[in-house]
């Protein structure tokens, strides 16, 4: 089942059409899980703060999963996630639904309900209740101070009042209690939470923690601080605390559980997961009615008791007697009395078809397993387990270990026969009357019926009135369908004579005369496929009797039922061989792709058997019935198709005729792809078992050396990402088990778009950096990065960053940047890399962009030399030549297929250059499904289609006016040569893993935009200075390179215009202004405005050096008339002592120290008064 949904609105990541769709790479399911009144309900928030995200709810049948309902917290906003430190949304009794949310938009208007606590209701589906937000709630967005850090709790209504029964507590990262009534939970009020039931600022640490509730009590375990007991009755909380823990704990807190007899010895259990991620959790046990009482913690004896790392959000379990701490890498289990690990079914139960053989292990030194059938609790009275067992009905398994001193917990697996009984009708009976068994069935039937069952003793009499009591024969056809995967008896009684033919198999052959007589026959049958049957019969004289059995080791000796037998027979499947079509040419040596529709009516397609001049090809036994034969020489090949059901009957399809023609003769870059395993030795999704170590990945046979492991395929691409002129070598692992080739094995090939990969493939990136420019192969290993296609039809991204000594990389697992020296012709400079998370990766690899980026025709479309052999081929030709593409392409004619031109091919015209750089560069995001809309950068859509040419930029103009995507021959007007040309973090484009700008490809994009048709914009004027704090007056300059440009200019800050001030010279400001100016001329597109903001204050300075008079210090100060000045002295230039306070009553003040001589030296400064 894919998870999927979308909601009406217009908030962030909407599609453009008034809907906001849930975005799987975006959205995490941060929170638990509630399973209420027969639905799943999901609740996501997003990884860290991946926007664009909301905050979701999806409710799912637990049975058939079907989606019943869906809420969107911002639907006309942005983000809202659910977090709640990893708690489910809370539910009560009438099926409301509870859960806080964390920044985001709050607009009740507008339907968003960020940092709020909302209430769904989930009748018909999910809607809104009720809310609340706190007071307070666009300063918590703004200070990232989210309400939903934490978990609520809904309180029993003994906590209640009569006014207030059904409440709840919230609490938030400010460590605010919330207490709120459900049933009128007081939406927002901007003056006060007066409106709820009470609200207890400061009451505790920053929450990331769900509290716990106890006999009137509930617990708060805050980061960085002592778990609180507070206590709730009649509607209120005390704020004077119960009771604490006598140390705090770090971040994120606890969620603490309460394990009690009763209301007796109580125990409060806290996790501390502060050590997350590379310490143990350590387990705490305090006593519930008096915290400061620690009872026990792992940390006591960490030889025995230590637990695995620590996970943050985890709470401990108690059950039995036990608590059980799920950690990084173990579940540790604690307890007080003998521990039996339970019983092991294998397999764990599920559905399955005719039977399934069960097995109970156990690791329990001298453990007995007993186990029952029926559904009861199992005992050491039950069935002892001795060996598997074969289940034929669906029961539920119910297993138990028991020693000497000890019993384990009951485990239980369900088994479903999903398919055990058929739905047949029964045999055709075709009865022929006066035929003797020498001419059984000759001409038409007399009678043709249909027999439930062949169950029939008719004494001395006849079938029906129409056929003769003796001397009549009968012939009984249709498909008979076993239930399990056994051989099968078949038996036959009869009088008299009899055949039996099973899958075309004669089994009986008794064709005499003879009293009643069972006679049997043995052939193994496959569970549920339906086989062919004839059984024909003749009567003699007297008595009549035909009975048809089976039995099997799981089927009892019985009279084969109705629902067994069908009255129709299986005909052999049909097949025809569809590509390639007769008469097609290929170009040697040729990769051809054979394809083939089979069909069966009544049984599987067991097998696709193809052939080539009548030696066989390959086999597939799944749809698509597809597979690739390569290296074809010259010549003539005569094709075929032969189809075989799960019953062995099988058909040929008609041949195909194709013709090889002589190739050019040029070596291909490789001809031998070996065999590859589906993700090496990478897990099959991001939440598997990544290896911390790039030698332990597969990729490479020697990781110092970097020698590719056998498979791996090297490639290049036309037009490379810019990554801040790091030298990058690639290679790609397509999984593959050896020819001929089948479409789980081979890329999807497209011309144009977007190719496919199966599930394992293993794209590996390697960063190299040229560390000293005067020469180029001085480099640094920096990273290798892997891209997995992985098993749910999407991707995950890893960086492995190489160590010094170059011996390996070292998993990151978060983004992290670098400083690096690079030498260059004139010193030495620093170069930031960034290395991205694996959060990042996804940020580029888009689903709309099918996840891997560059790997595709028009970019492989291209020359490569091939290290293993040293040939230089055209990519496309290698990879057709190794079987790699379904369907394979005929070489000849590669040269129609798009390329990508280099930025730096003069060759090839300025426009295919420019949109090569877009598509490579932009394409990812910007494109139709794509994150960035706006225009489509893809090279295969035309550029009058590409909503580049004159656009309104829809984020941001930076800054200049009249700002557009592109603006023909006006560089600075367009937006994307901006973004480009820039390294700030919010306007860099691309946005990710880029700190150096790539100057070759401004200039290109910059030539482009010129040579478009317009008309050209000139360039802006300077302005110096540029700008900043002036006293008394400021002398301003604008300069020009075009000695026919006017230079307009205001000080208000409007845009220039032909009619604002001319600039003739350098000209003097005297109050703040705002300097805005333009260059005009007849010809040219006026140019962007420049502008500079001058604030002009009064001088404030020592008019002379000091002087000494009558043993004072003088000093003279100009400053404003009818400012307060003070003057004062130091000797350290940390301690400032007033001298005296002057107010002027004109320009120059005089200052006096009468003290410096009791000084080695000092130093003033006046101070201007407000």
């Amino acid at each position: 089942m894919i998870i999927e949904a979308s909601v009406p609105g217009n908030g962030d990541g909407n599609d453009g059409q008034g809907n906001v769709p849930f975005m799987q790479a975006k959205e995490l399911n941060r929170p638990g899980l509630l399973l209420l009144n027969g639905t799943v309900y999901i609740a996501f928030g997003s990884h860290c703060d991946f926007t664009p995200y909301h905050g979701w709810v999806l409710g799912y049948d637990e049975y058939t999963l079907a989606q019943n309902g869906v809420y969107n917290t911002t639907p006309n906003g942005f983000d809202g996630a659910i977090w709640q430190a990893g708690d489910a949304p809370a539910a009560d009794a009438a099926g409301n639904l509870y859960f806080e949310t964390g920044n985001g938009t709050f607009d009740v208007v507008n339907n968003n309900y960020g940092d709020c606590v909302v209430k769904l209701s989930s009748t018909n589906g999910l809607s809104l209740a009720d809310y609340f937000a706190p007071y307070n709630q666009a300063y918590l967005d703004d200070q990232d101070l989210d309400l939903g850090s934490a978990g609520l709790m809904l309180l029993p209504d003994s906590a209640g009042s009569a006014a207030h029964r059904h409440l709840l507590v919230a609490g938030s990262k400010t460590g605010t209690i919330y207490l709120i009534d459900r049933d009128n939970m007081g939406h927002f009020n901007a003056s006060g939470d007066t409106q709820i039931v009470q609200s207890l600022p400061n009451a505790a640490g920053g929450m990331w923690s769900t509290p716990a509730y106890f006999n009137g009590m509930f617990y708060y375990g805050s980061a960085g601080d002592r778990i609180k007991a507070f206590a709730v009755a009649n509607g209120s909380i005390n704020p004077t605390i119960v009771g604490q823990t006598a140390a705090a704990l770090g971040y994120p807190g606890v969620s603490p559980s309460i394990s009690a007899n009763g209301t007796n010895n109580a125990i409060a259990w806290a996790l501390d997961t502060s050590g997350f991620p590379d310490n143990p959790a350590v387990l705490h046990a305090y006593n519930a009615t008096n915290l400061a009482q620690e009872l026990y913690n792992t940390s006591q004896n960490p030889d025995r008791d230590t637990a695995g790392k620590a996970v943050k959000f985890v709470v401990p379990t108690i059950v039995n007697g036990k608590v059980y701490v799920a950690t990084a890498d173990s579940l540790s289990i604690y307890g007080s009395s003998v521990f039996v690990s339970a019983p092991v079914i294998a397999p764990n139960g599920g559905t399955f078809t005719n039977a399934v053989t069960v097995t109970l292990s156990n690791t329990a030194p001298g453990a007995t397993l007993y186990y029952t059938l029926d559904g009861t609790a199992p005992t050491s009275n039950s069935l002892p387990y001795i060996g598997s067992f074969v289940l034929t009905n669906s029961l539920a398994v119910k297993a138990v270990a028991v020693i000497s001193n000890g019993v384990s917990a009951v485990i239980t697996a369900s088994f479903i026969n999903s398919s055990a009984v058929g739905n047949g009708a029964g045999l055709q009976g075709e009865y022929f009357s006066n035929h003797s068994s020498t001419n059984a069935f000759a001409g038409s039937p007399t009678l043709v019926r249909t027999d439930p069952t062949i169950n029939f003793d008719w004494n001395t009499g006849s079938p029906d009135p129409l056929i003769s009591t003796d001397q009549f024969t009968v012939r009984w056809t249709g498909m008979v369908q076993p239930q399990f995967n056994e051989t099968y008896t078949f038996y036959t009684r009869t009088d008299d004579g009899v055949r039996l033919w099973i899958n075309n198999q004669l089994l009986i052959d008794k064709w005499v005369g003879q009293s009643p007589t069972e006679w049997s026959g043995s052939i193994s049958l496959a569970a549920q496929q339906k086989y062919n049957v004839r059984m024909e019969f003749f009567e003699g004289a007297v008595t009549v009797v035909a009975q048809l059995s089976w039995s099997s080791p799981s089927t009892a000796k019985a009279i084969i039922p109705q629902t067994q037998l069908y009255p129709v027979t299986n005909p052999p499947p049909a097949i025809s061989l569809i590509v390639p079509t007769n008469g097609s040419s290929f170009t040697a040596s040729a990769s051809v792709t054979l394809s083939a529709v089979a069909t069966s009516p009544y049984n599987a397609i067991a097998a696709v058997n193809f052939y080539n001049n009548g030696i066989q090809l390959g086999s597939v036994s799944n749809s698509p019935y597809t597979i690739t034969a390569t290296g074809l020489a010259a010549g003539a090949y005569t094709l075929t198709a032969v189809a075989t059901d799960t019953t062995g009957l099988a058909t040929t399809s008609a041949p195909v005729s194709v013709t090889v023609t002589t190739g050019t003769g040029q070596p291909y870059g490789l001809t031998t792809r070996a065999t590859v395993t589906p993700f090496l030795n990478l897990p099959t999704t991001f939440n598997g078992s990544i290896p911390p170590a790039l030698s332990q990945t597969g990729v490479f046979t020697n990781t110092t050396t970097m020698n590719p492991a056998n498979g791996l395929v090297p490639y290049n691409v036309n037009v490379p990402l810019w990554s801040d002129g790091a030298v990058k070598t690639r290679w790609m692992a397509v999984p593959n088990s050896g020819a001929p080739y089948t479409p789980t094995q081979q890329i999807g090939f497209a011309p144009t778009g977007e190719w496919t990969f199966p599930a394992g493939t293993v794209f590996v990136k390697h960063f190299d950096l040229i560390t000293d420019e005067t020469n180029p192969s001085v480099k640094r290993r920096l990273e290798t990065r892997l891209l997995v296609r992985d098993i749910n039809g999407t991707v995950y991204g890893v960086s492995y960053k190489w160590r010094a000594d170059n011996s390996d990389a070292d998993l990151l697992t978060t983004s992290l940047s670098e400083n690096i020296l690079v030498t260059t012709s004139t010193g030495i400079r620093t170069q930031t890399w960034y290395y991205p998370s694996p959060q990042d990766c996804l940020t580029c690899h888009t689903p709309s962009a099918n996840y891997v980026l560059g790997v595709k025709t028009r970019q492989l479309n291209g020359n490569f030399s091939y290290p293993a052999s040293g040939v230089t081929d055209n990519q496309l030709r290698t990879l057709n030549r190794l079987g790699l593409f379904n369907p394979a392409i005929d070489e000849s004619g590669i040269n129609s297929y798009t390329k990508l031109a280099a930025t730096t091919n003069q060759a090839v015209p300025l426009e295919d250059r420019a949109r090569s750089y877009l598509d490579a560069n932009c394409a990812q995001c910007h494109r139709p499904g794509g994150s960035g809309i706006t225009f489509d950068a893809r090279y295969d859509t035309p550029l009058t289609n590409q909503n580049i040419i004159n656009v309104v930029p829809v984020k941001g103009t930076l800054g200049y006016d009249n700002a557009r995507l592109i603006v023909p021959r006006d560089i600075w007007r367009s937006v994307i040569h901006g973004r480009m040309n820039s390294t700030d973090s919010t306007i860099k484009m691309p946005p990710l893993a880029r700190n150096l700008v790539d100057t070759n490809s401004v200039q290109l994009i910059a030539a482009w935009i010129n040579s478009l048709p317009g008309t050209p914009a000139l360039q802006p004027p300077t302005l110096t200075p540029a700008g900043g704090t002036f006293f008394n007056s400021a002398t301003i300059q604008l300069q020009h390179p075009d000695p026919n440009a006017a230079l307009r200019y205001t000080l208000d800050s409007t845009l220039p215009t032909t009619n604002s001030q001319l600039y003739s010279g350098p000209f003097q400001l005297t109050n703040s202004a705002m300097v805005t100016a333009s260059a005009f001329e007849t010809g040219f597109n006026n140019s962007v405005a420049i502008n500079a903001l001058f604030t002009i204050q009064p001088a404030l300075f020592f008019t002379s050096t000091g002087y000494f008079t009558n043993g004072a210090f003088q000093l003279q100060l100009s400053g404003q008339v009818g400012k307060t000045y003070i003057f004062q002295g130091t000797s350290d230039f940390t301690n400032w002592i007033s001298l005296g306070t002057n107010a002027g009553p004109s320009s120059l003040i005089q200052l006096a120290d009468p003290n410096a001589t009791n000084f080695p030296y000092r130093f003033y400064r006046a101070v201007e008064k407000p």
